[in-house]
């Protein structure tokens, strides 16, 4: 997933997980500005699509996701 999103989007990107919570993980992406960031999901294929919809239905329990945009100071 993350070479296939390198390589797609040529964006820094990685899944992390913490270790102190169940079921608890981390997407990130690094974009040089908000507009970047904006427009990722125009911009993916079909197969980033369907491994990230692999990824929730693997891993994210009762359909629970949250979003949380953070900005680099």
């Amino acid at each position: 997933m993350i070479d296939l999103i390198k390589g797609t989007l040529g964006k820094d990107y990685g899944i992390y997980e913490n270790k102190k919570g169940s079921n608890n993980f981390s997407e990130i992406y690094i974009c040089k500005d908000e507009e970047e960031y904006e427009n990722i999901e125009d911009n993916n294929d079909d197969n980033v699509m369907e491994l990230t919809n692999k990824l929730y239905n693997d891993y994210i329990e009762n359909g629970k996701a949250t979003y949380i945009t953070k900005y680099g100071i």
